[in-house]
């Protein structure tokens, strides 16, 4: 059986953290987008505290959690797959 490269699947989940942060900033700050773009730019700790709150913490710890899993599962089976084609 063929190892699991490990550091392949915690790129592809920091990747996918990356990607789900940026979405909650983006969602959660509309409103201060939409502002920015007519000039009155909020400051900095205003976006912050909009932007991550506790709730979106603790959610993109589990869903970080989850798409690790996911992701180390279809690595797995994607390794017995390559093993299984050996042997014959």
């Amino acid at each position: 059986m063929e190892k699991v490269n490990h550091k392949k699947v915690i790129i592809i989940t920091f990747l996918k953290i990356l990607l789900m942060v940026a979405i909650f900033f983006t969602i959660n700050n509309w409103v201060h987008i939409k502002q920015s773009f007519s000039g009155e730019v909020p400051s900095l700790q205003v976006w912050l505290n909009h932007g991550f709150t506790t709730s979106n913490l603790i959610l993109i710890v589990l869903l970080s959690f989850i798409f690790y899993m996911n992701t180390l599962k279809q690595h797995k089976e994607l390794a017995e797959k390559c093993s299984d084609n050996t042997q014959m």
